[in-house]
C-alpha cells in the first residue's frame, strides 16, 4: 500500500510550502518504523500539470520530483568482545569484528559488525570491551560502528590486533600501506578451504558451499582445487550428514557443469581479477596460450595486457604474477576437465568497439547490472569496472549524482548516458554514432 500526502500551496508562498514539506519529512522519519515494510525515504513531487510540463525531464529523470533519504537508523550500545575472522575467499585476510549488546533495526537483530580492515581497527583505538559505541544501519543493509564521546570511553584502554592466525596459529603479516592483515601460511586450513570456495563460487557449482568444502577438507577428502575432480563419492556418502543423495548432487554439480575458459582464469584467485575482467582478457589471450609458461613469461605479454582497455599497470603485474603462481594448477584443471569439455570464448569482432562503465540501478530496462553486461557483451562491446581516459560512456541514470565515477567521467569529459540510451544505441548500432540528444 502506498502512502500519499497532498500539500496545497494555498498561500502561494514558497516558504510555507517548504515548511509543510519539512513537517511531512519529519513525520515519516519518526514513524517509518511503524510500517509493515521497510522505508528509506520519501519522494516529493509537484502535481500541477503546467509546472510539470515546464520543468520536464533530464536524462529521462523528472525534474519535478526529488527523493529525500531518511537519516541512518542509529542505536547506542556497549562492546562485549572483539573477534577476528579469516576471509572465506582464500586470501588469508584477517577481518576484525566488534561484538556488542544486541540492538534491533526493523525487527532485525544486530550484535556483530565487521570493521573492514587492520587500518580502521587502528583508527578506532582505543576501543575494547565496555566501550560505548553507536551502531548505524546504513542503506538498510549494513551496520557501521563509531565510538561515542563519553566519560566512560576516556577510561578505555586500546585493544591489540592479534599476532597469530586464529585458525592455524601462524604469524600475521601487514601489507605495505598498513591497510590489511593476512595469515602468512599458504597451507592454513582457512586459506586452502577459502581458495576452493572462491573457485566453486566463481564457477557457480550449485549445491557446494563453504561448509560442505570444510567438511570434505576435515575428512581428508579434499585438499585443493584440483581435488574437486578426484573426489571419492562413495566415501562422501559415508560421511555424517551427507548420504548417497548429497554425494550424487556434488558429483552432478562438478561433472555436468558447462565449463568456460574465462571461469577457470577468474577462479584461480588472482587478486581483483574476477569474471568481468576475465571475459575481456580471454578474448585477447586464448586459454591454450595462458597455460604456456613460456608465453606468460615473455616481457611482451605485459605490454599487450596494458593495451587492453581498462587494464592498468598494477593489474597487469597482478595477472602475470598470478598466472605464473597458478600455472601448474591451471594446467592440471585443463587436463582434469578436458580441453574438449571447456567452452572456448570466441572473440567478437566489431567495428569501433565501445567501452562502458555502469553505475547505479539498471531497472526497468534490465533486472540488474549482470543482465546489462551480458547485453553489451553480446553486441561485441566491453563493460569495465572503472572510469579512465579509454572509457567511451559512463552509464548512470543519475547524471547529477556525486559518485566517484560521475566525478571522474566529468573530469575526463566522458559522456554520461542513461541505461535506456545505452540500450537504444546498441540496439541500433551500425559501428558509428552521432549524439544529438537521441541515439
Amino acid at each position: 500500500k502506498n502512502t500519499f500526502t497532498i500539500i496545497e500551496n494555498k498561500k502561494n508562498n514558497n516558504s510555507y510550502l517548504v515548511k509543510e514539506v519539512k513537517k511531512v519529512y519529519d513525520y515519516y522519519t519518526k514513524n517509518r518504523f511503524n510500517f509493515d515494510y521497510m522505508v528509506d525515504g520519501i519522494v516529493i513531487e509537484i502535481m500541477d500539470e503546467d509546472i510539470r510540463k515546464n520543468l520536464g525531464y533530464l536524462n529521462d529523470r523528472p525534474k519535478f520530483s526529488i527523493a529525500f533519504k531518511f537519516p541512518y537508523m542509529e542505536k547506542e550500545t556497549k562492546v562485549t568482545g572483539i573477534e577476528f575472522d579469516v576471509s572465506e575467499n582464500g586470501s588469508g585476510r584477517i577481518t576484525p569484528m566488534i561484538v556488542y549488546e544486541p540492538v534491533y533495526f526493523n525487527g532485525a537483530k544486530q550484535k556483530r559488525t565487521s570493521i573492514a580492515n587492520y587500518k580502521r581497527f587502528k583508527e578506532l583505538q582505543p576501543i575494547n570491551i565496555g566501550s560505548d559505541i553507536l551502531v548505524s544501519y546504513r542503506n538498510d543493509v549494513l551496520s557501521y560502528i563509531t565510538k561515542l564521546d563519553t566519560e566512560n570511553n576516556k577510561k578505555i584502554k586500546p585493544s591489540e590486533f592479534i599476532k597469530k592466525c586464529p585458525v592455524c596459529g601462524s604469524d600475521i603479516v601487514i601489507n605495505k600501506n598498513e591497510t590489511f592483515a593476512y595469515c602468512s601460511n599458504a597451507k592454513c586450513k582457512a586459506r586452502v578451504v577459502g581458495r576452493i570456495n572462491n573457485y566453486v563460487s566463481v564457477l557457480d557449482l550449485k549445491g557446494i558451499d563453504y561448509k560442505i568444502i570444510e567438511k570434505l577438507y576435515d575428512a581428508g577428502l579434499l585438499k585443493s582445487i584440483s581435488g574437486l575432480y578426484k573426489l571419492d563419492y562413495s566415501k562422501i556418502a559415508e560421511l555424517d550428514g551427507f548420504g548417497s543423495l548429497s554425494a550424487n548432487n556434488i558429483k552432478q554439480a562438478i561433472i555436468f557443469h558447462e565449463y568456460k575458459d574465462y571461469e577457470l582464469i577468474a577462479g584461480l584467485g588472482i587478486e581483483n581479477f574476477g569474471i568481468k575482467m576475465a571475459k575481456i582478457f580471454i578474448q585477447e589471450f586464448p586459454l591454450e596460450k595462458l597455460i604456456d609458461k613460456e608465453f606468460i613469461s615473455n616481457p611482451d605479454f605485459y605490454n599487450k595486457i596494458i593495451n587492453i582497455n581498462g587494464f592498468s599497470d598494477i593489474m597487469a603485474k597482478k595477472i602475470i604474477k598470478g598466472l605464473k603462481a597458478y600455472n601448474k594448477l591451471l594446467n592440471n584443471l585443463v587436463n582434469l576437465i578436458g580441453i574438449d569439455d571447456i567452452k572456448i570464448t570466441k572473440k567478437i569482432e566489431v567495428e569501433n568497439q565501445l567501452t562502458f562503465v555502469i553505475t547505479g540501478d539498471t531497472k526497468p530496462v534490465f533486472k540488474n547490472r549482470d543482465e546489462f553486461t551480458k547485453f553489451v557483451e553480446a553486441k561485441g562491446h566491453k563493460v569495465v569496472g572503472s572510469v579512465s581516459s579509454k572509457t567511451d560512456f559512463l552509464v548512470n541514470n543519475d547524471s547529477t549524482s556525486n559518485s566517484t565515477k560521475n566525478k571522474k567521467a566529468k573530469e575526463l569529459g566522458i559522456k554520461i548516458i542513461t541505461v535506456q540510451e545505452a540500450y537504444d544505441m546498441l540496439t541500433k548500432w551500425k559501428g558509428e554514432f552521432n549524439y544529438a540528444g537521441i541515439w
